[in-house]
């Protein structure tokens, strides 16, 4: 009963303080409602003492922050919560209550400031509204907010809601998260959902499931073997002792998966090709190899070496030195083959093409690419490279080139063909002789168009063409070197007047002399310009005038023709002439002033040496349209 008086006492002293401050204050710093109900806290007390464990909860949280606290205590505002704990403790301990207070009666300077716990339980319901009484005894003014029940009523109920959605956010982030990890492991050990590899369906499989279809399947695995030529062969598993080997692809798709995204992988598929490895029975793959057709020795052809041979020539191109290609043959190298096929075998491979395996097919040993050859070739076409085509009288070619040359190369003791010098020179030699013979137009008989006799034939003479040999080889050898090619004419000795083709070659300018009738005319491009009697050479002393075609070798006027020399030193005669024509070793036309008769049968018994005597007039005439190498036909 004593300590209940002295804490009435000491209630009343606050609530006489906090009246006399709270009348100072105006309406809206103050709450002079609470004024109204001093009495009433020792009741409240006791209720607080009565039920000590309630207090604390019932303390709003706002409590701790009164919206206009004095500036002059701070630190006495900002430790409102610890009340409560230290006055359950004081509340527990009701004995030594009684031995503290009378110190506190005795005078208020003895109370420690800092000291909230001996606050009483009104103090402690009523915190905000009962200022520590070291504001009143230190004369500051103190302010005071009473809380509503109902506004602590309401801050209770939100503050517990608050903590049951944060209870129920953390629960659901638990189940989420463990879904996750569950997912994340899932992805690390199986394939997702979705999930093929060549066709099978691989989903929630682990490597080694997955791996364990592969082999199961590959005892279906056939392979395909196409050989030279396009026929097919099939070779299946249980032949070549075929079985799934793994080497890993398997386990690298599980591993490329994305565990941080593992979820996605129930919305879209993963499909996926991969080459998975094989072995092979080496010896059983040799045996059935060994019994297919392509292999048996009978249906094999060996190779053929690439070679060298001349390719003809036609009338627009020249022959030419060319490599004939190898022949691949289809002989094939069993132990080649079979590393080919197991090799492809191991990369499960569908078709293997036996040509694309290295050495399965016996090759040639020379190729037509291989640089020996290529060479070889090239030498042999600089060898017989020159080509000269040669443009005959007759209007016909005649062409050495390669087509005749390559004919000129001798093969050495190795076997290969070689310009041997001596053989080429007589070659070249024998050509020339050819080339003369279609050539040349000398002494040929020829049909001639007579004045009087219509056609004729006239044989000898030195009119025409003749090749000039000796220096057309030595042009031919240069032309080797440089392996000339070109149309020309040959290198002729001897000419034609013109290259008319007129009476076999004589043209339509000429002088026709016909002995039987002592007679000679004179054709301009077929116009006769001049004609006249004339005594030939005596036929009784052994002077005939030689018969051919012939041309006139050189014209001189005012000359002296002479005879041959005498033993005596004297020559067998020598004539003024006025006009000199000669055609042939001495026989000529030239001007017999001397004579007073020509034609008939003079030349018998007192006919020239051989020489065609004219009258004056008719050899000045014939002299003026008289040219070099004009062609003379003289005939009987």
């Amino acid at each position: 009963m004593k300590k209940e008086t002295i804490e009435e006492k000491k209630v009343s002293a606050v609530i006489t303080e906090e009246t006399e401050t709270s009348e100072k204050l105006s309406p809206e710093e103050g709450l002079p409602e609470k004024e109204a109900e001093p009495e009433e806290a020792p009741a409240e007390e006791s209720e607080k003492e009565a039920e000590p464990e309630e207090a604390p909860a019932e303390e709003p949280e706002k409590e701790a922050e009164p919206e206009e606290a004095p500036a002059e205590e701070p630190e006495k505002e900002a430790e409102p919560e610890e009340a409560p704990a230290e006055e359950s403790e004081k509340e527990a301990e009701p004995e030594e209550a009684p031995a503290e207070e009378p110190a506190k009666e005795a005078g208020p300077e003895v109370v420690p400031a800092e000291e909230p716990a001996k606050k009483t339980a009104y103090e402690l319901e009523n915190k905000d509204s009962v200022r520590p009484k070291d504001s009143a005894r230190s004369g500051k003014e103190t302010q005071t907010e009473n809380i509503p029940a109902g506004n602590i009523e309401t801050s209770k109920k939100g503050k517990n809601g608050r903590i049951a959605f944060l209870v129920s956010l953390v629960l659901v982030l638990g189940i989420l998260g463990g879904i996750y990890a569950y997912g994340y492991n899932y992805c690390s050990t199986h394939f997702m959902p979705g999930t093929q590899i060549n066709g099978y369906d691989c989903g929630g499989l682990t490597e080694e499931e997955a791996e364990a279809k592969f082999a199961e399947a590959a005892g279906d695995y056939v392979l395909n073997i196409r050989f030279r030529g396009g026929a097919t062969e099939i070779v299946h598993a249980q032949e070549m002792g075929f079985a799934y080997k793994p080497d890993g692809s398997v386990g690298a798709l599980l591993h490329q998966q994305d565990k941080l995204v593992w979820p996605k992988y129930y919305f879209e598929d993963s499909i996926y090709e991969i080459k998975p490895g094989g072995s092979i029975d080496d010896e059983k793959l040799t045996k059935a190899l060994s019994s297919l057709p392509e292999l048996q020795e009978e249906n094999m052809e060996e190779p053929v070496n690439a070679y060298i041979e001349f390719q003809d020539g036609n009338e627009k191109e020249d022959g030419k030195f060319v490599i004939v290609p190898e022949t691949q043959g289809t002989t094939l190298d069993i132990v080649q083959l079979a590393a080919g096929v197991g090799d492809a075998a191991a990369r499960y491979s569908d078709l293997v093409n036996a040509e694309e395996i290295g050495g399965a097919y016996v090759e040639a040993s020379l190729k037509q690419d291989d640089a020996k050859i290529i060479a070889r070739c090239d030498d042999l076409n600089d060898l017989v490279g020159a080509s000269i085509t040669y443009e005959l009288p007759d209007g016909s070619t005649m062409r050495l080139n390669s087509d005749v040359t390559k004919d000129w190369l001798v093969k050495d003791d190795k076997g290969k063909l070689v310009r041997d010098d001596k053989v080429w020179d007589e070659k070249l030699w024998e050509f020339l002789d050819q080339l003369a013979y279609n050539t040349n137009t000398i002494g040929m008989s020829r049909q001639f168009q007579s004045t009087l006799r219509g056609t004729i034939t006239v044989s000898g003479g030195d009119y025409g063409y003749m090749v000039n040999q000796v220096t057309e080889h030595d042009k031919l050898l240069e032309d080797f070197k440089k392996q000339t090619k070109e149309t020309r004419k040959p290198d002729y000795y001897i000419e034609p007047y013109n290259d008319q083709t007129e009476n076999d070659g004589i043209g339509r300018t000429y002088i026709e002399a016909d002995l039987s009738a002592q007679h000679f005319w004179c054709y301009i491009d077929g116009q006769l310009v001049v004609e006249s009697d004339f005594v030939s050479g005596d036929t009784t002393t052994g002077h005939d005038t030689p018969t051919g075609v012939f041309g006139i070798m050189f014209m001189l006027k005012d000359t002296t023709l002479r005879g041959v020399m005498q033993s005596n030193g004297k020559y067998e005669y020598e004539t003024k002439v006025g006009y000199w024509m000669p055609f042939y070793d001495g026989c000529g036309f030239h001007d017999a002033w001397w004579r007073s008769a020509f034609g008939g049968t003079i030349y018998k018994g007192d006919g020239s040496h051989g020489c065609i005597n004219l009258p004056v007039d008719a050899a000045a005439t014939l002299y003026s349209y008289c040219d070099k190498n004009m062609p003379v036909v003289v005939y009987w």
